[in-house]
């Protein structure tokens, strides 16, 4: 039975180091994305109901009909700039 030397055992964990490390930076990167869309499909109530929820109760698309009809309280003319 061969040992594993210790050069073997220090590539598996710098290995597992460099994957658990790639994995909290995307992470970090895709949660925001995540939460803006998740966000972006919950009724008004619901987004600044304490605690947050995961995933929205109810799927509402109104807010993405008010930006491009226009029907904003700030009035953005948001298709004049996209």
């Amino acid at each position: 039975m061969k040992r594993n030397s210790f050069p073997s055992i220090l590539k598996a964990l710098l290995k597992y180091i460099r994957f658990i490390s790639i994995l909290t930076i995307l992470i970090l990167v895709l949660l925001p994305i995540y939460w803006m869309l998740n966000t972006s499909f919950k009724f008004q109530p619901e987004i600044f109901k304490i605690p947050s929820t995961l995933f929205p109760k109810h799927f509402t698309f109104s807010n993405y009909i008010s930006i491009i009809a226009g029907n904003l309280a700030s009035s953005i003319p948001f298709l004049t700039y996209f």
